[in-house]
C-alpha cells in the first residue's frame, strides 16, 4: 500500500503536529505530577483522521485521571467555539 500524493502532503503537514503533542505530552509527564481533568481539543476533521484514534489511545494508557475530548470541525467553527 502506497500513499497517494495528496495523503503524503497530508502526512508531510501533520507531522509537526503529532510530534509537538508528544513532545508536550512528555514535558507534562516530566513534572511527577498526577495529571487530571478535562482536555478539549479542536481539530479539523483531515487532522482527526490522522491523530485522534492514536492521541485518544495515548491519553487513555498514560493520563487515565484525563478525560480527553476532540471535536472536529474548520478553522471557522474552531474560532467561533473559542
Amino acid at each position: 500500500m502506497e500513499l497517494t500524493e495528496a495523503g503524503s502532503e497530508l502526512l508531510r503537514r501533520v507531522s509537526g503536529v503529532v510530534r509537538q503533542l508528544e513532545t508536550t505530552m512528555q514535558d507534562i509527564q516530566s513534572t511527577h505530577a498526577e495529571i487530571s481533568g478535562n482536555v478539549a481539543l479542536a481539530v479539523m476533521p483531515t487532522i482527526a483522521m490522522v491523530i485522534a484514534a492514536r492521541l485518544v489511545s495515548r491519553v487513555a494508557r498514560e493520563l487515565p485521571q484525563v478525560t480527553l475530548r476532540i471535536r472536529e470541525g474548520y478553522s471557522v467553527d474552531i474560532i467561533e467555539w473559542m
